[in-house]
């Protein structure tokens, strides 16, 4: 089959998650002005591509009409194009997905496919090691987030081509992406579900915990500054959205604090200008401390995930302006926010 796209993205696009917002435009400006791309298809469960840029989409559905639905259209992606990019993110998680991967850039190309920027964890199962281990040593280049994620990669795949790199998202800034300068004010606050492998009533429970400490943390730090407290949304997902949580923060407030939530944006660019109107932010997703990175912006990190600890050690947050999401202490956390 004639090739018509320069490039096949691919990632956890279309999710509303400005996480992932953010990788898919740092890929789409990477592919055009560095590789050249002038022709692109993008996987993606949303329509809509950030503006100026160009592209194609090969649409996924949550809910598909038939098994398999979403592996045909990446098969097709796949075999329509000179390469696959991978663009950011843990994509390579289990055998089954992995193997997937294997197969569009057997379609595509091994040599000129790339997965930029991602991240891997350790591993519960073998299968999933090894299936990780033939992408690494097939796909024709790795760049890793993080030093705990190349080294992964290097133990079990030393002869493939890896780099130890950075998330994607900051390279935003390198295409004008520069929050303006503005007056800062107020705490922001931003968490998220944890799915774990542990029983549903245990992750209920743990998030529970976590609300009561955080509502804790907002009283006291309105008692002693009286600083407005926002709760920001990186997720609007109906299902997995942060507004969950945070609607059940504001019902145990119970208006004795005054508290703005603001809803998830889709332009990544938009929501480093509202970052950048903070003085301190206290993050549990990942994107939310790597925002607050890129705008200059005090933060908090509230790690759930080996990715959140490896972005701290990478960036150099001190041990004491981290702290385990399922142990938060308010006093703790309001004498570092002070």
């Amino acid at each position: 089959m004639i090739s018509k796209y320069d490039a096949y993205l691919v990632g956890h696009y279309g999710m509303q998650n400005s996480g992932d917002d953010a990788l898919l435009l740092a890929t789409l400006y990477g592919a055009q002005s560095v590789l050249g791309c002038k022709k692109m298809l993008v996987s993606s469960y949303n329509k809509t591509l950030p503006s100026g840029f160009s592209a194609d989409i090969a649409t996924l559905h949550e809910k598909p009409a038939f098994k398999g639905q979403n592996r045909m259209t990446h098969y097709i992606g796949a075999a329509r194009s000179k390469r696959i990019i991978f663009g950011g993110g843990s994509v390579l998680n289990s055998a089954a997905d992995i193997n997937q991967k294997r197969h569009m850039m057997a379609l595509a190309g091994k040599g000129k496919s790339m997965a930029l920027g991602v991240g891997i964890a350790p591993f519960t199962y073998l299968n999933d090691e090894l299936a990780c281990r033939d992408f690494l040593n097939e796909c024709g280049l790795v760049a890793l987030r993080d030093q705990g994620s190349f080294d992964i990669a290097k133990d079990i795949a030393p002869r493939a081509n890896l780099v130890k790199a950075f998330d994607l998202a900051p390279t935003l800034l390198s295409f004008g992406a520069k929050a303006t300068q503005q007056p800062r004010s107020g705490v922001a606050i931003n968490l998220c579900a944890r799915p774990t492998s542990a029983p549903a009533s245990v992750n209920a429970k743990a998030e529970a915990m976590r609300v009561v400490r955080i509502c804790e943390f907002i009283e006291k730090l309105w008692y002693h500054t009286a600083q407005p407290v926002t709760l920001l949304s990186f997720n609007g997902h109906p299902v997995y959205g942060d507004h969950h949580i945070h609607n059940k923060i504001r019902a145990r407030i119970g208006g004795r604090v005054p508290l703005k939530i603001v809803d998830y944006n889709p332009d990544p660019l938009e929501m480093l200008k509202i970052l950048a109107s903070f003085s301190a932010v206290v993050g549990m997703r990942l994107h939310c401390n790597i925002f607050s990175y890129m705008t200059n912006t005090p933060c908090m990190a509230l790690n759930y995930h080996s990715k959140s600890v490896q972005w701290c050690h990478q960036v150099g947050i001190p041990a004491d302006y981290q702290m385990d999401a399922d142990n938060i202490n308010p006093d703790a956390l309001l004498n570092k926010v002070l």
